[in-house]
């Protein structure tokens, strides 16, 4: 394969992953808002001046069901691409290599991460990566 059908293939696979990244970054910032909900009690009556900024219930609940429908729309937009990478990427006919793809691609992992789930070296997860996308047909 050249280094153009390379680049081809590897833009191609690449697509999905700034959809995982965003739904990612909107879990945890859902997870984090939820954290707080669950955290909220009864104010104290002290007699003290309550200094910092307000917050209220109602506008925690309105982030969670807008950053819901955000994530619920990333989601719904990206199930196409998703598939058809997961198409792709499970008709590569070598296991190692669709499986580091699909923790690169789909999963958003970085490579040190795949090499400490898999057991593999940094660089052997890149050597799969590449020879994955090598084999990539669309």
């Amino acid at each position: 394969m050249d280094e153009i059908d390379f680049q081809k293939n590897r833009k191609y696979i690449k697509q999905y992953l700034p959809y995982a990244l965003q739904i990612e970054s909107l879990e945890n910032r859902l997870t984090e808002l939820n954290y707080k909900i669950d955290s909220i009690s009864s104010p104290i009556v002290t007699g003290q001046p309550g200094g910092g900024e307000k917050r209220e219930l109602a506008d925690d609940l309105a982030k969670k069901e807008e950053l819901k429908s955000r994530i619920d729309s990333l989601v719904s937009e990206s199930k196409s691409i998703k598939n058809g990478l997961l198409n792709c990427i499970d008709r590569i006919g070598n296991p190692i290599q669709a499986n580091v793809l699909e923790l690169r691609y789909i999963d958003a992992m970085n490579v040190a991460q795949i090499g400490d789930v898999l057991g593999y070296s940094v660089r052997q997860v890149i050597r799969q990566c590449n020879k994955g996308i090598s084999r990539i047909k669309f």
